[in-house]
């Protein structure tokens, strides 16, 4: 019949409330219409997502392909913030590991990340790790060691030559060519 055209094509437009009306008006003509009962059946199962209604299996659907695109991002987000992380930019880093965790907040890899990230400290104008910091101090500690026993020697040196003690002088000139 006309009406179950109409409440057919209103349920495959999801169309839900026209659809139950015309199966219900289908249903008064004829009780026992078990295709209007059916249908009417189907358009009381719609349920709404997103504004718009769908049958729970389009729901379901619908729910897992929002979760599959947002685990890609979240993936995204991580490989930038590693990749900040290893370049040292503090900002991109933090930026896409608290976008990770607003997407995630349970997840660990992403605060850890986040942690490493809060964790690095400035030191020379540049961004970097306690342990990274601690190695600089002391490399940059050994050269200014370096340097002023280098000074020293050859101080040392050219006082030795200047009293003629070519040999003191020798000795002091190998050793400060040996510290560089």
């Amino acid at each position: 019949s006309g009406l179950m055209a109409t409440a057919e094509k209103a349920y495959g437009k999801r169309d839900r409330d026209k659809a139950l009306a015309s199966y219900r008006k289908a249903l008064e003509l004829d009780p026992k219409d078990s295709k209007a009962a059916e249908g009417l059946k189907r358009a009381e199962a719609l349920v709404k997502h997103d504004g718009r209604w769908m049958t729970k299996a389009e729901k379901e659907s619908a729910v897992a392909d929002v979760l599959k695109r947002k685990k890609k991002r979240f993936g995204e987000l991580m490989a930038l913030g590693k990749t900040a992380y290893e370049k040292r930019d503090r900002e991109q880093a933090m930026k896409r590991y608290r976008t990770a965790l607003g997407m995630f907040p349970d997840d660990a890899t992403a605060a850890k990340g986040l942690k490493r990230v809060e964790a690095l400290v400035k030191h020379d104008g540049r961004w970097m790790t306690a342990a990274e910091k601690n190695r600089a101090v002391a490399e940059k500690a050994e050269a200014e060691r370096k340097e002023k026993r280098y000074t020293e020697l050859l101080a040392g040196g050219e006082k030795a030559h200047a009293k003629w003690d070519d040999q003191g002088a020798a000795n002091a000139f190998k050793e400060a060519a040996g510290l560089f």
